[in-house]
């Protein structure tokens, strides 16, 4: 009856061991799952920004729908307005009111300490 006793305090020791990593195990699988769709809602975000944007040569209203190039800006001639390349000055400008920042408004091999 003993031995009974002992074999079955074992199996029960053992079986709640492994319930415990298997809990863990499940606890960590859902951390990572959790991660992963916080990444892709990010991926989704910026996704959606870059459709929002129009490219150069298309039909535009405001400056901020220019995004494909930091420096590109919406101009108008005679009514019609197309996305066209711009200058330092209109990225500055589109830094100061657009949701969309642009990511660079500095001139490529500018030196950094002259940076705005």
């Amino acid at each position: 009856m003993k031995i009974f006793f002992v074999f079955i305090s074992f199996v029960y020791l053992v079986h709640s061991f492994t319930l415990e990593e298997e809990k863990e195990a499940l606890e960590l699988s859902e951390e990572i799952a959790v991660g992963n769709a916080e990444s892709l809602q990010a991926v989704d975000e910026v996704e959606e920004r870059k459709r929002k944007c129009t490219a150069r040569g298309k039909t535009c209203t405001s400056d901020c729908e220019c995004c494909y190039d930091d420096w590109d800006h919406c101009s108008c001639w005679f009514g019609y307005c197309s996305c066209v390349a711009g200058t330092i000055n209109h990225c500055d400008d589109k830094q100061k009111k657009c949701p969309n920042k642009p990511k660079r408004c500095s001139r490529p091999g500018q030196n950094p300490r002259n940076q705005g």
